[in-house]
């Protein structure tokens, strides 16, 4: 399922229909807060909550977005967020799920790190050992003692 109509379809032919325009309307504008990609998920929720012969109701649909886990858009009318560094639409707070961008810790203002991606995507991962190793051997640097 891709929509609500989809959904809400599916809900019709499975339990026979729902009760009342109300519920429709609340359906509806649950729904409206849930990702496409998530819809096949709720709706295995709640056939797997109710019986076939269950009249759909507004609680059974909320019990079934909590028991499945989904995470809800807060307000599907404010504009999406996208990753200041690789443009990736974000539905999370935490970091970018492809360049791992989180402008809250030390990666820095998002022009410095986008300079990284685009080289990193360019020249892939580079790690210099070098300095970790000239470390380890001055500490390691045995002085002989002068008596």
């Amino acid at each position: 399922m891709k929509t609500v109509k989809e959904f809400m379809q599916n809900v019709v032919d499975y339990f026979g229909g729902i009760p009342n325009d109300k519920v429709k309307e609340l359906y509806v504008s649950e729904l409206r807060f849930v990702k496409p990609s998530d819809l096949d998920h709720l709706f295995r929720q709640l056939i797997i909550d109710q019986p076939q012969s269950f009249c759909p109701d507004y609680k059974a649909l909320i019990d079934a977005v909590k028991k499945s886990n989904i995470s809800l858009l807060n307000d599907v009318t404010e504009e999406l967020k996208k990753c200041p560094v690789c443009g990736t639409i974000k539905y999370t707070t935490g970091c970018c799920t492809l360049c791992k961008y989180d402008g809250g810790f030390k990666d820095g203002s998002p022009e410095e790190y986008k300079k990284f991606w685009d080289d990193w995507k360019k020249n892939g991962p580079r790690f210099d050992t070098m300095p970790i190793f000239q470390n380890l051997i001055n500490k390691n640097e045995v002085i002989p003692n002068e008596f």
